[in-house]
């Protein structure tokens, strides 16, 4: 006769093992069901309600917290399986686990979430992830009511983070409704309040700071606050993903003040971090921000490389990331001239909007099809795409394609007239009026270059020009392209005649770009450069007069090392002389 578990199921008794060890077992489902129902005809809803409870404290005790709220439920004891989440959201809010927390919320009623102010606040959390923004805001209310009541008995370290959540949530509501002030505020409450040991949520919250700080002009101050949060992180932390809300920030902060170049390199070390752990959501953000930079740049290719990986990450990230990547993506090809590739990732992007079913993606959808359809000069396309009112939303925290912005793009192509160029115009300076208060250097860049074309039509020759050194000032300093010349040849003429007045390596760029099939020709020989991360170090310190002792003490290496590193670059690049080098790195659009 069998005596072990393991000897039961070998004969074939009612048992199935579910690892290889011998530890865990199931009963065979015909079994489990005659057992439920012998269990029902013997026992009282009291006794089996009694049995359950006991499962759920066995569950809770292993650390099984989805089978031991099940169970608690079972018997009848929503408060208890409200208790025995309650006490694990903290950390899993700490460490972005949404999808979990979702999954265990899925088994609370609307009156079971209410018995915790954490389950509400991790309500409003998962709802603000997936972009709810007024299903979110009963929870946020009822939440609030609850941390606001004399009377709660509360943990009071459960109460301090369920505040700092709170906050945080409100900073990323006001900053997607542009409102810098607010988010500010509701940043620094949130830093105030986290416990000091949920090092990964004040990352996060520094990153919405960051962004509020960014709007408000304070650039200096706040890559000053990102990079003291990184050097304070001790060398070996217990939690690799404390890293991640300080970088991220950096990333986002340096590509919204359009500087490609040291985007780049910390989104590379994002990418780093992040695929040593495989943080999904973060190597998304890296690849959206490594992509947005490439294409920015005018580095098409390297551009779709990039997007293609963030669109490979689209059911592990985060929604908004990956409808990001999708529409680089699909901007990339169309610009480089590859139509059919373009159709087809269009295609699985409607695939999966409708997967998703978020209302709130079909705005940034419908100015991608007018982007298209202006480029294959499909105009009836463009106005059909076009139509809907739309908002001011995405103007400081859209990436490639703003609703507002696309909307003017198709009417100023839509043979207007006189009058209508008036009010494009018009538009476009509000537009810019509201960028003085949300400093957006990239989106200004285009906003300018769209005014000057618009006045090129317009016939207000002088104003044009104007308007278009405005961008011109914005743009070269960041070695920022495709903002200025993604709209097409209309801005030809004015920049040939600068060339001619005052001629730049930067304007040459410009007018070669606007050339047939000049990005595949450029970027195919950056590619086979293969410059390695320190040279291109040395070649960006190269470009800022630094000389070779300097950059030695900036990279901690020897001086005969950083005239090695200017060798291989003046081999690589066919110069000779450090300003040589210089010149022809920003021809391949290698630096700003």
């Amino acid at each position: 006769m069998p005596t072990t578990l393991v000897e039961v199921e070998r004969a074939g008794l009612f048992l199935n093992a579910l690892d290889n060890s011998g530890e865990w077992f199931t009963y065979h489902a015909l079994f489990r069901d005659a057992l439920r129902k012998l269990l029902a005809e013997t026992y009282t809803p009291a006794e089996i309600a009694i049995l359950h409870l006991r499962a759920s404290e066995w569950f809770n005790q292993h650390d099984l917290v989805e089978d031991a709220l099940i169970q608690a439920l079972a018997g009848g004891e929503p408060s208890l399986a409200a208790q025995i989440v309650a006490a694990r959201i903290p950390d899993h809010l700490n460490s972005e686990d949404w999808h979990t927390v979702e999954r265990w919320l899925g088994y609370f009623d609307p009156p079971a979430l209410a018995l915790s102010p954490l389950l509400l606040v991790a309500k409003a959390y998962v709802l603000m992830y997936q972009f709810k923004w007024v299903a979110m805001l009963p929870f946020i209310g009822q939440a609030e009511s609850q941390l606001a009541d004399p009377h709660a008995i509360l943990d009071p370290e459960h109460k301090a983070i369920a505040e700092a959540f709170l906050h945080w949530i409100w900073a990323y509501r006001w900053i997607t409704t542009l409102e810098a002030k607010r988010a500010c505020d509701a940043a620094r409450c949130a830093l105030v309040l986290i416990p000091a040991r949920y090092a990964p949520a004040s990352g996060l919250i520094l990153h919405a700071l960051s962004i509020a700080m960014q709007w408000l002009g304070e650039f200096e101050a706040a890559e000053h606050m990102l990079n003291e949060a990184l050097i304070s992180l001790p060398t070996q932390s217990s939690d690799p993903q404390v890293i991640f809300g300080p970088l991220q920030g950096l990333t986002t902060l340096l590509m919204a003040e359009g500087y490609l170049v040291r985007a780049t390199q910390a989104a590379e070390i994002l990418l780093q971090k992040a695929d040593e752990i495989g943080a999904a959501n973060m190597k998304a953000w890296a690849y959206l921000t490594l992509g947005a930079a490439a294409y920015y740049g005018n580095d098409v290719p390297r551009a779709i490389d990039y997007f293609a990986a963030g669109v490979q990450l689209r059911y592990s990230s985060n929604v908004v990331v990956s409808e990001q990547c999708f529409i680089g993506l699909v901007l990339a090809y169309q610009t480089w001239g590859r139509d059919n590739e373009a159709r087809g990732i269009l295609a699985t992007m409607v695939d999966y909007h409708r997967e998703l079913a978020l209302p709130m993606l079909n705005a940034d959808y419908r100015a991608l099809q007018a982007r298209l359809a202006i480029l294959r000069g499909d105009m009836d396309t463009a106005r059909r795409w076009s139509g809907d009112k739309v908002g001011d939303v995405g103007l400081a925290i859209g990436w490639l394609v703003v609703p507002v912005v696309a909307t003017l793009r198709v009417r100023l192509v839509d043979n207007p007239s006189p009058d209508d160029l008036d009010e494009i115009v018009v538009e476009l300076d509000r537009l810019l009026g509201t960028l003085i208060h949300l400093w957006q250097p990239t989106r200004q860049t285009e906003l300018h270059a769209l005014k000057a074309a618009a006045l090129v039509k317009r016939g207000r020759r002088p104003e044009a020009h104007q308007a278009l050194d405005e961008a011109l000032a914005l743009a070269a300093p960041r070695g920022l392209i495709r903002p200025i010349v993604d709209f097409g040849l209309s801005l030809e003429p004015l920049l040939q005649e600068k060339v001619r007045v005052n001629p730049s390596t930067y304007l040459v760029r410009l007018l070669d770009a606007l050339k047939p099939n000049a990005t595949a020709s450029e970027v195919e020989l950056r590619e086979r450069l293969h410059l390695t991360t320190r040279e291109r170090e040395v070649l960006v310190l190269l470009a800022q007069y630094q000389t070779d002792r300097a950059i030695a003490e900036t990279l901690v290496i020897a001086p005969v090392t950083v005239r090695t590193y200017i060798e291989h670059l003046a081999e690589k690049l066919g110069a000779r002389g450090r300003r040589a080098i210089v010149d022809r790195a920003r021809e391949l659009a290698l630096i700003p």
